[in-house]
């Protein structure tokens, strides 16, 4: 009772779909994962991220990579195409999330691996 008077919560409740609520949902997520400061917004955050992702699929061949695309990019893809509810809260890209930090430690692992401005990099 006291929850839904001060912090808005319905419990039971559905917010329709908006484009800005997936943004702030996915985008959020992402700032989360990483600890990125509020300052820069959800949309560059999901830019950089797909962005990074596609450059990793397109020089690795391999299955791992086509997961990547397929949860970190597809996946999102999909339920903005479906328009489901409720996509505002990051706990709805659990799996995305996953995917993210697993291709996150490859490409570090990767940097680490390689010599000269690489590995300073990484």
């Amino acid at each position: 009772m006291i929850g839904s008077q001060m912090f808005g919560f319905k419990v039971g409740g559905v917010s329709p779909f908006t484009l800005q609520a997936f943004v702030q949902g996915y985008g959020g997520m992402i700032r989360c994962l990483f600890g990125l400061p509020p300052w820069i917004s959800n949309l560059a955050c999901i830019a950089l991220a797909c962005g990074l992702v596609c450059v990793f699929a397109g020089t690795r061949r391999d299955r791992r990579a086509s997961l990547y695309v397929i949860g970190i990019i597809g996946l999102p893809i999909l339920m903005a195409a479906a328009q489901l509810p409720t996509l505002d809260f990051p706990r709805y890209f659990l799996v995305s999330a996953t995917l993210l930090l697993l291709c996150a430690g490859e490409l570090l692992a990767l940097g680490f691996a390689a010599a000269g401005i690489y590995r300073l990099v990484a």
